[in-house]
This record gives C-alpha cells, sequence and structure tokens, in this order.
C-alpha cells in the first residue's frame, strides 16, 4: 500500500496533523509489539500552536515525489497530491 492515500487523506479531514505516536527514546528500549507497551505514548502535533515545518516540508517533498511517480499511470492523482504538496509547504 502506498502511503500517499493516507497522507492525502488525513491533509483533507483537519488543519491538525498527527506526526508522531510514541517517543523515539524509550520506545527502542522496547522490543514488543505496540499493543502490550506499557511505557508512554505519546502523541504529537502540528497545528497553528504547535508549528512544525520540517515535518511539513518532508510531508510536502513526499507528495511531490509521488506525484512525479504516477504523473504517467494516474494524472489527476498525480495533480491532486502535488496540489496537495503545494498546501502544505
Amino acid at each position: 500500500m502506498y502511503v500517499t492515500p493516507v497522507l492525502y487523506l488525513v491533509l483533507d479531514q483537519t488543519k491538525s496533523k498527527i506526526f508522531q505516536v510514541g517517543d523515539g527514546d524509550t520506545d527502542h528500549y522496547c522490543w514488543q509489539r505496540p499493543e502490550d507497551m506499557t511505557t508512554s505514548r505519546q502523541a504529537y502535533k502540528v497545528d497553528e500552536n504547535n508549528p512544525g515545518s520540517d515535518i511539513a516540508g518532508e510531508t510536502a517533498a513526499a507528495m511531490a515525489a509521488a506525484s512525479i511517480v504516477f504523473r504517467k499511470t494516474n494524472p489527476h492523482y498525480s495533480h491532486l497530491l502535488l496540489h496537495h504538496a503545494e498546501q502544505v509547504s
């Protein structure tokens, strides 16, 4: 499955974006399924009050790159991806 449909739907649904669940430092000490973890699973979001230009840039870059991949096989989807990449950045 491609990740771009997920990014596309998330961007369409809300102005607030969840970009990370969990803490990389504590998560790497625990080698089990997320469902079985008892450590904190903090969620981080990007919105008007919590800026995140790094994650916005990475998301825009991923969608723009995917638009190039789909340009010949699915021009409509390619255009939507590029449009959303421009909105994010």
